[in-house]
């Protein structure tokens, strides 16, 4: 099984993993990196990758990186502890081609031109060691990265968990919602969860009734508020209700709707009312006269307690309301009137 050199945290862009066979996949954040493999950039990709050992490595644009740092590390010391020997032996004199390990050992017979074998030559083989270093430029400052070599250690399933985790998507796909409230002034209230998108009247669908002046919160977004008409001579439930997707949030996604129900009476009120005898014949005589007189009497049909009564003995007005038992009235009338 392949050993886990890396995972993948976080992309800009496009980035590819170029496997040992050559073939390609497109990264995406908590990929892992196995051994062999090689991370590409591209013109316009970047990319962080959390290590093993818990460090992050970051590569930009036009960048490549895989596993064989290790290996190529060797090699790099190799090549400097040679090329300082030499130099060394230079200043001190010597002759460079002693200080270097012999080359692999041909024939030693070197033959004369005239036997059988054919001609022989011994070729002389010189090596300029430069020790130039060329430094690719990766589009991001590549100082102070560094990566650790765990060649001699084995990656196993177990030893994944203690890989940083991958990031986590925060991005909010939760469906935007509203709450309606019919205000017992005859406004109505829509409270969203977001900011809504695409808003309007045409939106708001009403049974028994109408809905004008929508207007939104100048203080808050996500409040807007509307004022409802129920229908003329109607007694019943007025519904309002918003469907489904009928508006999105700011990123396009469709919001869920909602319903309120409220009861309404607009029918005129038919009203009775009736009125006892002043006295007991109904004839206030001169004794009476000069008293206080209680006119009373009954309502009946749509007339409830504290509805107002107004009664006109003569040319003078009073006023009273219909009492608690929503059956009787009365009210104090002087007897000269």
């Amino acid at each position: 099984m392949n050993s886990v050199i890396g995972v993948i945290k976080f992309v800009i862009g496009q980035v590819f993993i170029v496997a040992l066979d050559g073939s390609q996949r497109l990264l995406v954040a908590g990929d892992r990196v196995y051994r062999g493999e090689e991370v590409v950039t591209g013109a316009n990709g970047a990319v962080s990758i959390t290590l093993p050992d818990g460090k992050t490595l970051d590569l930009g644009r036009d960048s490549r990186w895989s596993d064989v740092s290790s290996a190529s590390s060797q090699q790099n010391t190799d090549v400097a502890s040679d090329v300082a020997a030499i130099q060394d032996a230079i200043a001190q004199g010597a002759d460079p081609t002693q200080v270097l390990e012999a080359t692999a050992a041909g024939n030693d017979d070197t033959g004369d031109a005239g036997d059988g074998g054919g001609g022989h030559f011994n070729p002389t083989v010189v090596l300029n060691l430069t020790a130039d270093v060329v430094t690719a430029p990766i589009g991001y400052e590549t100082a102070g990265i560094s990566f650790t070599d765990r060649a001699s250690s084995v990656l196993d399933g177990a030893d994944s968990s203690t890989l940083l985790a991958a990031a986590t998507d925060t991005t909010d796909t939760t469906p935007p919602s509203v709450t309606i409230v019919i205000n017992r002034d005859g406004t109505i209230s829509f409270v969203f969860t977001k900011p809504p998108v695409g808003f309007d009247l045409s939106d708001i669908t009403v049974a028994n009734g109408s809905v004008t002046n929508l207007e939104q919160d100048p203080n808050d977004p996500t409040r807007w508020t509307a004022t409802l008409t129920p229908a003329a001579n109607f007694e019943g439930e007025v519904r309002v209700s918003i469907p489904d997707g009928s508006y999105t949030d700011a990123a396009g996604i469709p919001g869920t709707g909602g319903s309120e129900t409220v009861t309404v009476d607009t029918l005129p009120p038919v009203a009775s009312i009736s009125i006892d005898n002043v006295t007991s014949d109904n004839v206030i005589n001169a004794t009476e006269s000069g008293q206080t007189i209680a006119v009373t009497g009954q309502v009946d049909n749509d007339v409830k307690a504290g509805d107002a009564i107004t009664v006109k003995v003569g040319t003078e007005t009073y006023q009273t309301t219909v009492n608690t038992d929503g059956k009787t009235w009365s009210v104090n009338v002087p007897g000269s009137v």
